[in-house]
């Protein structure tokens, strides 16, 4: 209950207390929402502390700026929570939308998600017309459960990329065999050197050694091995004893059809079959291509300019 009003404001407006309570991360993110105009749009955190600064003098730490944007995010987005929720739902319609495209969803037995794929109609039938040549690319994700994503991909007649499948993994469990030297990411079976599952395994196992688990070929005994013979010099031609059958052989040089061009040789390669051409330097000062501003004509004129003594005028 207000029991005093005094009208006149005697709060300096420059003091700026840091932190301020009342600016809470919520309260900063509900103002923020209307920042995301669309949710594709991006506001890093240094952007909303320089923002609170400015429009209402309130200065606020770089993690209460990163806690206002997560806000932000939910309120406009959804949780990541309601996001996981929504996939069931959201790979029906897909399918619907698209027939003929291939979707997988797992979930462990406590209904948590393990990873999810889909293959697009279009993709799959697009891919017989692209080049029979598969790559598959792996990003960690930062978001609040991580996991990766893997992106397979081709390219199609004009050497553009043309996306075939997508799929999403939660951080996975690796299954190491180090009798075997393998394991299920990969890393350890193809390098044959101990990856951090495998390295962790070892680990646990106290009798076993690590140099043990790797392939012989990393060792310092192969190493001296590899580089143990000798290159010797090749003695002076006049010291050289040639037999008789190898001085019958005649060498002659290769048929020369087309003679150089008179002139200083060109230092540029010759582009491979499909090799797409460079992109040109372009000029900031005189805005054409093939220099940049250091090595510009009109800049060099100017400078030259600038450097050549000017005339003593007459008193």
């Amino acid at each position: 209950m207000v029991t005093k009003f005094v009208k006149e404001h005697t709060y300096a407006v420059d003091y700026n207390r840091e932190g301020h309570r009342q600016a809470t991360s919520w309260v900063i993110g509900d103002f923020l929402n209307n920042r995301y105009i669309a949710p594709s749009r991006t506001f890093k955190s240094k952007d909303i502390v320089n923002d609170m600064r400015e429009r209402f003098g309130v200065k606020i730490s770089y993690n209460k700026a990163w806690r206002a944007r997560e806000a932000a995010y939910d309120t406009l987005r959804g949780t990541s929570e309601e996001l996981y929720s929504y996939l069931p739902a959201f790979l029906h319609v897909l399918v619907e939308s698209n027939p003929g495209t291939t979707t997988d969803l797992v979930v462990t037995q406590e209904g948590r998600f393990n990873y999810c794929f889909f293959a697009l109609a279009a993709s799959k039938e697009g891919y017989q017309f692209c080049r029979p040549v598969v790559c598959v690319d792996v990003a960690h994700l930062k978001e609040k459960y991580k996991g990766m994503m893997f992106t397979t991909v081709c390219k199609d007649s004009n050497n553009s990329i043309f996306p075939l499948a997508w799929g999403i993994g939660g951080d996975f469990d690796a299954v190491v065999d180090l009798q075997r030297m393998n394991c299920t990411c990969k890393k350890f079976d193809l390098e044959k050197l101990l990856c951090e599952h495998a390295l962790r395994a070892a680990g646990e196992i106290r009798e076993n050694k690590f140099y043990d688990c790797c392939s012989p070929f990393y060792s310092a005994d192969y190493w001296r091995l590899a580089y143990a013979e000798s290159v010797y010099p090749v003695p002076s031609q006049s010291d050289w004893e040639i037999p008789d059958e190898i001085r019958e052989v005649v060498v002659l040089p290769p048929d020369l059809k087309e003679q150089r061009k008179r002139g200083r040789p060109r230092n540029n390669s010759y582009r491979s079959s499909g090799e797409l051409p460079k992109r040109k330097h372009k000029c900031t000062k005189c805005m054409e291509e093939g220099h940049y501003q250091k090595k510009c004509p009109q800049h060099m004129f100017e400078r030259r300019d600038e450097q050549e003594p000017r005339p003593a005028t007459q008193p």
